[in-house]
């Protein structure tokens, strides 16, 4: 819904509910639909939502770094920023080795997967990337679009190609370095 004024929703009370904050809830759907900023200016807003999120990752980090140099055995709440940091380090570096011993402790490799995975999500390697957004449309001339899906053939069957490969040992490729 657009960004609209108290006004507008006043007209509709069988409808919209303002809340003594600004914010605007739709009766009919039971949904927050609007905040109105000139009421509440700490509403959330399209374009306050990405500095807020900022904020609370860096408060998180802070966080993880003093549990992490609380556990090294610093004094977290006269330290500096500097003796969290290398506290933090230590305690990590105290973690990570600790991960090594148990994943290389483990008698099968689905042992060692599963202590492996779990370290690693605990140290934040499993975090998610975002999926690259694809273009809704792609504009060209008939001939450039043409060639764009040659290029994707090419690519796929090479692809295709490089997973069909195995490697024998001892056998050595007489056309690499060509």
């Amino acid at each position: 819904m657009s960004k609209q004024t108290r006004e507008y929703y006043e007209q509709f009370p069988e409808r919209y509910r303002i809340e003594a904050g600004g914010a605007v809830k739709d009766l009919t759907t039971n949904r927050w639909v609007d905040a109105l900023e000139t009421e509440n200016p700490h509403a959330i807003t399209p374009a306050t939502s990405p500095l807020m999120h900022a904020r609370k990752r860096e408060i998180t980090k802070l966080a993880e770094m003093r549990a992490l140099a609380r556990k090294a055995g610093v004094d977290v709440d006269e330290a500096t920023l500097e003796e969290l940091a290398q506290g933090a380090g230590s305690a990590y570096e105290q973690l990570v080795g600790h991960g090594y011993d148990l994943a290389m402790s483990a008698k099968t490799a689905r042992g060692f997967e599963g202590v492996f995975s779990q370290f690693r999500s605990i140290l934040g390697g499993d975090a998610k990337q975002p999926e690259p957004q694809l273009p809704k449309e792609i504009r060209g001339s008939p001939e450039a679009l043409l060639l764009l899906l040659d290029e994707i053939e090419r690519r796929q069957a090479a692809a295709l190609e490089r997973a069909r490969a195995v490697d024998v040992p001892g056998w050595v490729d007489e056309t690499e370095g060509e």
